[in-house]
């Protein structure tokens, strides 16, 4: 696997950006939209709890392709400086 590797901003980690990150992101998004889905179709008949479950889920699947995606773009600008 090819992965480009960085001086991260965040405490100095060393992050990764390659192709992982295309799988990461494709594979957020479609778990992001089934549980969404499956969210608005049982919204009015599923126990609360298991909906309540399924919304965090949401929220942190959102929220982890939201980051991964501003780490690539931070890393294409860059790029984009050399």
């Amino acid at each position: 696997m090819q992965e480009m590797a960085h001086a991260g901003a965040h405490h100095g980690h060393l992050m990764l950006i390659g192709r992982g990150d295309h799988f990461r992101i494709a594979h957020g998004t479609a778990i992001d939209i089934s549980l969404f889905a499956w969210f608005v179709r049982r919204y009015e008949t599923e126990n609360q709890a298991l909906l309540i479950l399924c919304f965090i889920g949401i929220i942190v699947t959102t929220a982890t392709i939201l980051i991964i995606n501003r780490n690539v773009f931070k890393f294409l600008d860059r790029l984009r400086e050399l």
